[in-house]
């Protein structure tokens, strides 16, 4: 798939996602984060979308949904959706060892391939759930929890109990 699509859908329906969305969580400034968030993911996973799966529509609302879960799982947990500390612009932050943790998870999932890749980034970074994720890579649930389950085996084998997801 190109960009086209998803830059028609934009165009035509940001304004109608964001009203959707402010009814939903309530501010303007907080679904328009959520939507810009949600066309940034379709784009990334733009390769994911199957037409003879979904119609584009629907894949879409799909990945608009979970970035309202993300933003609202974040802000139950007290911290906003993709917010940047300036110490951390800055590079003047040290890192948690929570944090050193992420940075290892992360190239770990960047080291893998393809599909894999990506459901391990959806499942762990952005912790959709595996039902979430068929909708966005077409794959089985069942394949999607074996992936997830045999990169713990492998992170618990690497950096023990640390690694306690």
């Amino acid at each position: 798939m190109n960009n086209i699509g998803i830059e028609n859908l934009y165009k035509t329906r940001y304004n109608k996602f964001v009203k959707k969305i402010g009814g939903r969580i309530g501010s303007r400034h907080n679904a328009e984060d959520v939507v810009q968030e949600a066309f940034c993911r379709a784009l990334k996973y733009k390769d994911a979308f199957n037409p003879e799966h979904k119609e584009l529509g629907a894949w879409f609302n799909t990945i608009l949904n979970n970035c309202l879960k993300d933003f609202k799982r974040e802000e139950r947990n007290g911290k906003p959706m993709q917010e940047y500390k300036e110490e951390e612009i800055v590079g003047h932050s040290q890192p948690t060892d929570n944090q050193n943790l992420i940075d290892k998870l992360e190239e770990e999932i960047g080291a893998k391939e393809g599909k894999t890749r990506d459901v391990l980034f959806l499942y762990f970074i952005r912790q959709y759930r595996p039902k979430d994720i068929r909708h966005i890579i077409d794959m089985k649930v069942k394949c999607i929890k074996t992936i997830a389950w045999r990169f713990k085996v492998e992170m618990n084998g690497k950096y023990g109990e640390l690694f306690n997801t």
